[in-house]
């Protein structure tokens, strides 16, 4: 790293290596679990923004792994740059839904079907509650 104008630089090795950390920590089975997560997304939610939904959800889910202690109301709660993407009670409780499959998985990627999801998704509905 070197300093231009006051300004730590990275170069693009640090770079990468910080890209791939942060990647595995929010994908550890890597770019395959990504892609799974966001054809589930887009799928479950097919009218809305799949780059937006995915963010949203990569935000969610870091809040969640770098602090364990939170449940996912409480970190969404935290996510105050985030409130412009939550257009539904539905996105949200999908969202929660497919975050709660994916701490669950392991290599074999074996999600629950659409179907499943779309039932737990119900089961969220029931207790959100509306963004303050």
């Amino acid at each position: 790293m070197a300093m231009f104008f006051g300004m730590n630089i990275k170069t693009r090795e640090e770079r990468e290596k910080e890209y791939k950390e942060y990647t595995l920590k929010i994908f550890p089975y890597g770019e395959q679990q990504r892609d799974r997560v966001r054809l589930l997304l887009s799928t479950m939610l097919p009218k809305e923004d799949p780059v937006s939904l995915l963010m949203y959800y990569i935000q969610l889910k870091e809040k969640l792994i770098d602090h364990p202690e939170l449940t996912v109301f409480d970190a969404e709660d935290s996510l105050q740059s985030m409130r412009f993407l939550l257009r539904s009670l539905e996105m949200r409780a999908v969202v929660y839904a497919i975050l709660e499959a994916d701490q669950s998985i392991g290599e074999s990627l074996s999600y629950p079907s659409s179907q499943q999801l779309r039932s737990a998704a119900d089961i969220y509905m029931k207790q959100l509650r509306p963004l303050r």
